[in-house]
């Protein structure tokens, strides 16, 4: 009986959820103005956030210091991709945008970050009146140089918006019987060789099923010969692999040496190719290795030299990587000219925007290598014309134009012209400043680019688009 009583009462709740969308289409929507926000790189105004786009979500988060805020956007970040197909997206709390983006970082949050800094917006647009500072969403929508506010919504546990509510009471748990926390679990900082009580697999039963209980620590427990005569070898092999980091902090802890010659292509750098994160991080935290090392020769024939590790975490698209190598000094390296690293640039941001060879442009990977050139970009890396006209950043791409009137016409490293990195990232805007130089960039009618300059590969900046990017793709 109990059971045809959820069903009728899910059928209900989804038949009134389809009225409460209908009455929300026609809601009519109001005039606001167009207010102000802060960011990393400026002021920007809200009609600024829509970014071109008809309809502009924005999530009020009450800041770093809200647990129960922090679950609602971790869960939106999942269905970021999803959203941003349907509208322009944007996360806004009173936070100040450097400490929005440490935060954002922490969580590996995607979004677009906007400081309301606690002023006239959030006290006029909140979600909830007599609240200035509650956690929800406004859906904005554009008409012109006008902006409308369409519909908003309040967030609160067992809301419609935040899926884990809906999950957790399948198990009959709601508010009164779990809280939201930013962490939930950290791994003890030592082994120690005084576990009282250990059960079949080896480990203390305190820490079996946890994060450091892995197959690899299982196979130091279990087997005397590597417990005891443990090398350097197995470190090193250990270390490249992911998701080892507890036996790598397990090996450190005992003595095992760790010997990498700095400047050769090593271990380190074996991590950070495949993303090992938490192996890396035991490394720097042990204090067995310095993060800033760099291979001055070249590995095998055919790949790029003078690499420091922050190369692979841009090759890969592992935020994460960077996040550690930043945090461990690796910043005094985005300066360092990569060698021989042909089309694809000469620093590490250079990388971070070069095409992946991860299929689709929204893929993890791909979508990741962004994220680390943002990481870059705001950590001091050298921002130019080549990098800006990957990432499509009109703005910051027509300023350096503006600086340097012969830039347009100027050959980078491997023959690569401007147009060359416009073209193949599909930046459409960068190219018409580039070719057709609008009536906003007058200054640069003398400093036209030249469509038909080769790289060193014989290639013109239109041929490389038809290798690389979706717009040319559609229209030859």
């Amino acid at each position: 009986m109990a059971d045809n009583d959820i069903v009728a009462l899910e059928r209900q709740i989804f038949e009134l959820t389809a009225q409460l969308n209908a009455l929300r289409r026609k809601n009519d929507p109001r005039p606001v103005p167009d207010y102000r926000f802060a960011t990393l790189t400026g002021e920007v105004t809200l009609l600024d956030l829509f970014a071109g786009r008809d309809r502009l979500l924005a999530i009020h988060n009450m800041g770093q210091g809200c647990r129960y805020c922090t679950l609602w956007a971790d869960g939106f970040n999942g269905m970021l991709a999803h959203l941003e197909d349907a509208m322009s997206v944007v996360l806004l709390s009173g936070d100040p945008p450097a400490l929005q983006r440490d935060f954002a970082n922490s969580r590996n949050w995607r979004f677009r970050l906007a400081s309301h800094g606690g002023g006239e917006y959030i006290v006029e647009q909140t979600t909830m009146g007599g609240s200035d500072n509650m956690p929800g969403a406004v859906l904005y929508e554009r008409r012109g140089d006008q902006v409308l506010r369409k519909n908003s919504c309040v967030f609160g546990p067992g809301d419609l918006y935040c899926s884990l509510w809906n999950l957790l009471g399948l198990a009959g748990l709601g508010e009164a019987e779990w809280t939201p926390q930013y962490r939930y679990w950290r791994p003890p900082g030592r082994w120690t060789t005084a576990a009282p009580t250990c059960s079949n697999s080896g480990l203390p039963k305190s820490l079996e099923g946890t994060m450091i209980d892995s197959p690899a620590i299982r196979l130091f427990r279990k087997n005397w010969f590597l417990r005891e005569v443990q090398t350097p070898e197995i470190t090193q092999v250990v270390i490249g692999m992911r998701g080892c980091g507890g036996a790598v902090s397990f090996l450190l802890d005992r003595g095992v040496s760790l010997d990498v010659e700095p400047a050769a292509y090593n271990v380190l750098h074996e991590a950070a190719w495949a993303g090992s994160a938490d192996t890396l991080e035991a490394v720097f935290a042990s204090g067995a290795a310095d993060a800033t090392s760099v291979s001055v020769e070249k590995p095998h024939t055919g790949w790029p030299a003078n690499l420091s590790l922050m190369y692979w975490a841009a090759h890969g698209g592992f935020p994460e990587v960077a996040r550690l190598l930043i945090a461990y000094g690796v910043g005094k390296h985005h300066k360092l000219p990569i060698k021989g690293n042909g089309e694809r640039g000469e620093t590490s941001l250079h990388e971070a925007v070069a095409p992946g060879p991860w299929g689709a442009e929204d893929s993890p990977r791909n979508q990741g290598k962004r994220e680390v050139a943002r990481m870059l970009i705001e950590d001091g890396a050298v921002y130019d014309a080549c990098a800006a006209a990957a990432l499509d950043d009109t703005s910051r791409f027509e300023t350096l134009l503006t600086s340097d009137l012969n830039a347009a016409r100027s050959t980078g490293a491997y023959g690569m012209t401007l147009l060359h990195w416009a073209s193949r990232a599909d930046s459409l805007a960068c190219v018409k400043l580039l070719l057709k130089r609008g009536a906003d960039v007058e200054a640069l009618l003398d400093a036209g680019a030249d469509r038909t300059m080769l790289n060193k590969n014989g290639k013109t900046a239109f041929e490389i688009a038809r290798l690389g990017a979706s717009y040319f793709k559609k229209r030859i």
